[in-house]
Order: structure tokens, then sequence, then C-alpha cells
């Protein structure tokens, strides 16, 4: 049951009924559809266009019928006790709900006879004129006396009978939709293909996000049942969204304008007015109480509550290690989920916590549910009894639901359900007010491999555009390998990329490898799902993968030495570029099974061999720093380049090109004759590349993978049909 109370009325916005003093008031199905957008954007200047969009969705309507809609409900409410009408007209904008409404919870209302369960009560077609008749209280009555014994267990046994039944259908319609359901309805709200990042915010009527258009990043909404998207002028620049008020009518942001963790917090009206500073308070996540009254904040690790003008801060609870995203209130303001997100075996993991707002019981809320970990970004439905999240278990992104709610006799459903299952990976998942539908970012990864080419200035697609990474030519030039994104798996073809031959299968997910100068193997930096990545060696002949050492301990991509009798890997830190003094370049020599460690490699990681033997290119794990290795002279030099991503040697060993990290991505080269740093192409501003490899072609051209994952904003309906 979903109620709200304004004036002398109850509005059930489930069954469209509404009472005045707990009489039915007749209304219309659309005038009853509009009063319910009305009440759930009460105070808000809600457009006529959005209004249309909602209560006639999908037809085409003139905005006489609204105006005519809107005049029939203003005569059915009447005038408020101050002489004004309940809907204010907003001139050549839309109509406000101008009178106070209070949502009621479930748990409030009583099964008392004095209280109206509107659900059981018919809607009248029209008015009706005359009084119902009055029953005569001296014949209607039960002589309670003068039944007999098994009369009298009939009577209470029927009174109990309805009392359970009046129980059930309060406790299921309660706890909303029943999960999980089979046949869910799809609905895509948005089509422009533009990337779009969460969180998902909802007014009721339209869905807030952020989207990104050429380099700029704005604030986008569509309605809740979809048409064009719409951006949100942001007067603030470099804003992060965090939370929309509980009155929806203005958002809480931060603003970046300085190095370091977090950002000045300011409050942004939705519908006109100046941003307003939140007192001193500085946050990198923050999220407003249901009732406005304070701010539950993230500032590094430390998770804090002050009040909504940033007066009183006080910390509640420290974190683990991790980056902190995704905080909210639950709708009874007496706890606070986030997730919380570090760095394992070189992936990400992401685990949902929770703590009370006094700072007690800080746990993840799903231990030893998965592992590893891979869920975030939850949110609960208002009346506190479902809570969805998106989790990854196998690679594949769906939404999740827990339903909160004690019910019949206590019993509590806490292990989380699956709502979806299809080709999107649904992210950032949102349930809305009415717990009737799921809003989620939807996307299909995938991607197009693309070579710069130098004579025309641009991108153009390379290998027919296949989906690949870590694109790698043998050094005779006679195939090329490559790892299929985002299966991770390895492919063989030849130079053309024709006659494809898969080469390593599912569960073992492939990061990159290295060719072996025979060109019968290659050497594969490799994992099942929830284990380390380690070093592989893979014959192109068939067979089994074989790890070169039984080790937990992560390790990077190995490369071969240039008579491909021994291989050369780093170690991988726990946290990028915080090295912890044990990491340094080894190597494993093929024929003797034996392991040693290049002198002067501590704080080194991703080496690479140089196709004549020489040299050995290493970074530092601090910086990116280029060094390399001279085997002639068993020493290590300096370069200038730094900030390098994927270090890639020319054929001739005289050249090492790379791309530098994605702050300031740009594609270079180091001359080794001299030590020359020289810029080849400026990659800032070029939409879509993928940040994470950049390769070479056999004429020594930039390879990239072009992202075109279409990511839209979706509807999923969790009512049967």
């Amino acid at each position: 049951m979903e109620l709200y109370e304004f004036d002398e009325f109850q509005f059930d916005a489930r069954a469209r009924i509404l009472f005045r003093e707990g009489k039915p008031v007749a209304l219309t199905p659309k005038a009853a559809d509009l009063l319910a957008v009305f009440l759930a954007g009460a105070g808000q200047v809600l457009l006529k266009e959005d209004l249309l969009a909602n209560v006639w969705p999908g037809a085409s309507i003139e905005e006489r019928n609204l105006n005519v809609t809107v005049h029939y409900l203003r005569k059915a409410l009447g005038l408020r006790g101050d002489g004004q009408s309940f809907i204010e007209n907003i001139p050549k904008r839309g109509y406000r709900f101008a009178a106070p409404v209070r949502k009621v919870l479930s748990e409030e209302i009583s099964l008392a006879p004095s209280t109206p369960i509107a659900t059981s009560l018919p809607v009248p077609a029209r008015p009706t004129r005359s009084e119902p008749p009055q029953s005569d209280s001296a014949h209607s009555a039960v002589n309670w006396s003068r039944l007999s014994g098994p009369a009298k267990a009939a009577v209470g046994l029927c009174g109990f009978a309805v009392l359970v039944s009046l129980a059930t259908i309060f406790i299921t319609r309660s706890l909303g939709p029943t999960f999980p359901r089979t046949n869910l309805n799809y609905l895509q709200l948005t089509h422009n293909g533009l990337p779009k990042d969460g969180p998902l915010l909802t007014d009721g009527i339209r869905i807030f996000f952020m989207q990104k258009e050429s380099d700029r990043v704005t604030m986008a909404s569509v309605g809740v049942n979809g048409g064009e998207t719409s951006t949100l002028p942001v007067p603030v620049e470099d804003t992060q969204v965090f939370d929309l008020s509980p009155l929806r009518s203005e958002i809480l942001v931060a603003t970046h304008h300085r190095p370091g963790p977090g950002g000045e917090v300011w409050v942004l009206p939705l519908f006109g007015g100046s941003p307003r500073r939140v007192g001193t308070l500085m946050a990198d996540r923050a999220a407003w109480s249901p009732d406005k009254t304070r701010i539950a904040s993230v500032l590094g690790t430390t998770i804090s509550i002050s009040d909504s003008d940033g007066a009183g801060l006080h910390r509640i609870a420290t974190t683990r290690e991790g980056h902190v995203s995704s905080l909210r209130w639950s709708p009874d303001q007496k706890r606070l989920r986030f997730t919380s997100e570090t760095f394992r075996n070189g992936d990400s993991q992401q685990s949902i916590w929770e703590v009370n707002v006094d700072g007690s019981s800080l746990h993840p809320l799903l231990p030893g549910w998965s592992d590893p970990h891979k869920e975030c970004c939850g949110s609960w439905s208002q009346d506190g009894g479902v809570y969805v999240f998106q989790a990854t278990p196998n690679g594949h992104s769906d939404v999740w639901a827990i339903l909160e709610h004690r019910g019949f006799l206590g019993v509590r459903t806490s292990e989380p359900v699956r709502l979806s299952s299809g080709p999107l990976d649904l992210l950032e998942a949102m349930i809305s007010s009415d717990a009737k539908r799921i809003f989620v970012e939807g996307t299909k990864e995938t991607g197009e491999l693309v070579r710069y080419d130098s004579g025309l200035r641009e991108f153009v697609k390379f290998l027919g555009g296949i989906p690949a990474t870590w694109v790698t030519f043998s050094g005779s030039g006679r195939s090329v390998a490559y790892i299929h994104y985002p299966d991770l798996t390895i492919w063989k073809a030849k130079p053309d990329g024709s006659e494809e031959k898969q080469v390593t299968f599912a569960p073992l997910q492939a990061d990159g490898f290295s060719w072996a100068p025979d060109e019968n193997s290659l050497a594969v930096r490799a994992r099942t799902p929830g284990k380390s990545w380690n070093v592989y060696l893979v014959s192109l002949r068939g067979g089994e993968p074989r790890r070169l050492i039984p080790d937990e301990k992560e390790q990077g991509i190995p490369s071969w030495s240039s008579d491909g009798t021994r291989l050369c890997f780093g170690d991988v830190p726990a946290v990028f570029e915080r090295a912890t003094g044990n990491e340094a370049i080894h190597v494993f020599d093929l024929r003797t099974h034996t392991l040693s460690d290049l002198p002067g490699s501590s704080g080194l990681w991703t080496p690479r061999w140089s196709p004549n033997g020489r040299y050995i290119a290493a970074l530092t794990i601090k910086g990116q720093k280029l060094r390399l290795f001279d085997f002639s002279e068993n020493v290590w030099r300096s370069t200038a380049a730094d900030q390098v991503n994927t270090p890639n040697w020319s054929s001739d060993s005289k050249f090492l090109y790379f791309d530098t990290e994605p702050r300031d991505r740009r594609f270079k080269r180091l001359r080794l004759s001299d030590g020359t740093v020289s810029e080849i192409v400026d990659l800032n501003g070029v939409e879509n590349l993928g940040p994470w490899w950049s390769g070479l072609g056999p004429d020594n051209s930039l390879i990239l993978l072009r992202n075109r994952a279409t990511p839209e904003i979706y509807s999923i309906s969790l009512e049967d049909r």
C-alpha cells in the first residue's frame, strides 16, 4: 500500500483511489494518474510536456487534454483551507501541487476498523447523491449470549480467517512486487548512444544522469517512460553529482578545483536559483537523509554525518582501505550503505558495506556470497522493503534484489535473488518510488580495432575492426594473435585477419601475451575467475595451458628472450603506483627451470625484452618511468620517458613506442641512439578510445581498441503482464 496524505485527503497511489475524511471521491482514471504524479512531485514545478508523457505515455495528445484534466481534478479536490487551489498554474511552464504532502509508510498504516483499507473498496462510477441506508443496530447486532458453542466457534474462526486474510493482503502489498519475476518487461528510455554515468536519480517523472558529449560532461534527464533526452545547465564546472533532494527540487554535488581528495559540496536548484555552498563541507561522496535534515559524507576513508548546512560534522566510522561510492541512507534513517572498491590480484573488487548512523556495526552486507566480490551500487525502495543492486559474479552484470521486510511470523528472505539475465550488462540499479520498476544503465561491451593513419591524420578500421586487444604480430610477420574483447580469449589468424582459430577457451581469461621466437607457443598472463593472474605457456599446436610457476602471487605479462630460452616478468603491486619493496623483475630459465631476479630491478615492473636480446625495458612502479637494462654492460639506464602505459619495441630494436597514462594521453616514441622522446599523436579528446592498451602494426603505426559500447537508460518492469 502506498498512501499520500494532504489536507483532509488520503490517496492510495497503487489502487488510484482518493478519500476525503475516509469517504471515496470519484475520479476518472486519467485524473487519478495525474494526481499520483502531482503527489510524487509535490512542491515542484512539473513541466507540461513531462505531465503529458507520464499520464498519456506514447499517445499523441494535445495540451488541451491536460488542461481539461487539471480543471476536473481541481473541481474534485475543491479549495484548500486558505481558499487557494491545490494545483497552482505556473505560466508558460506547467503546474505545481502546492499543499503539504505526507507519504505514509507501510508500518504506519493500521488495520483497525476505523482506517479504510483502500484496496478493498470499489471506485464509484459517478458521484453518489443519496446517503446509504442506516443500519438498525438493534436488529443487526449479534446476540453473542444466545449462540451455541459450535456457533461461537464458527464465528470465531470466521473472524480469525478475516483477520489473517487482511494481514496477508497487507503484508503482501507492503512488500511490493514478489521476486523473482520471470517475464520481465524491458523498455529502452534513451537512444542517443552517448556515454552515460551514474548515479541514476529520479523525481518520479524523470531520470537524471551524467552524459558526455564531445569533451563536455553535462547532467541529462529523460522521462520515466522514455522520450527525448534533455540536458540541464549545471552552473558549476567539474561537477560530480551525489544525490537528489527528498523534495526533488535540488541536487547535491561536489566540485573539484584543487588536487587531493574531496571536493566542495554544493546544492544546485533544478528549477532556477543560485547554487549555494554547504558550509565548509568537503567530500568524495555525500547523500541527504530522507528528511533532508542531515548529510552523510565520505572523505578518504572517513564516514561522517553533519547537519544539512554542513555544521556539526562528526566522524562515525572509518572504512577499510578502498574507494567508497554509492553512499545511501536507509529509508528509516538508521543505517548507511556504500560500495567499497579495492584491488586484489590486479583486479577491481567491489563489495557493499553497511553501518549504523551511530557508527556501530560496520560490516559487509554479503560476506562470502561471491568470490571475488563484484557487488555495488544499491538502492532501497521507499518503504525499505526491497534493496536492489548490481552484481558481476561471472563477468556479466545483472540486477539482484534482497527482500528486507520481515513477513508473516517474522520470516525474512535475505538471500539475494537475480532479477535480470540477458545480453546487456546492467549497471547503477535504482528502484522506482512505487517499487514497480527498476531503472538501469544497460550496455553491451564491444569494441572496434583501429589504426592511426598518419597520412590521413585519423583513425581507420584495422583487421576489419575486430573487437580485440593485445594485437601482436609474430616475428616473421606470417601470423597475428590477439585477445578477443570482452570474453578475453586468445585467437590466431593470418596477418590480414583471415583463417581465425581460437587458441584459449573459457573459463581461462587472458590479459596479455608474448610470441615465442619459434612462433609455436605463447607466454600468457591469464587466470580463471577468482584466482590470481599468473604466467601460462600455451602451445599453438594444441594441449592445455600450463602454469609456468605454481605461485599464488600475482605475476605480470611475460616477455621472451630473443633465443627463446628465458622469460621475464614482474610482480604486480596490490595498489597501482604503490610499491611494497618486494617487487622485482624475474627471469625464468626454461632449460634449467630456475628463477632469478634481474639485478637492480627492485621497484620495477612491466618488463619487455628487445627483439635483438640486448635490452629489457621496465617501468618504475611509482611514476611509470622507463628504465633500460643493458645486458652488454649489466647496468640500468634512465630515460626521459615517464607516465608510460604500454611499451612496445620496434622490430629492429631501435625504438620504444608507448602511450601515456589517461590523465594526459599521448602516443610517443623513444629513440635509443640518443634518448630523444618525440610525440607522434595527441590522444586527448579522441572519443571512445579504450585506455588500457596500445599496440603496433607491422609498420609501427599505433593500433588501439575503440570502445563501441552503446550505454542507454532502461526501465525494467517488475509487474506481471
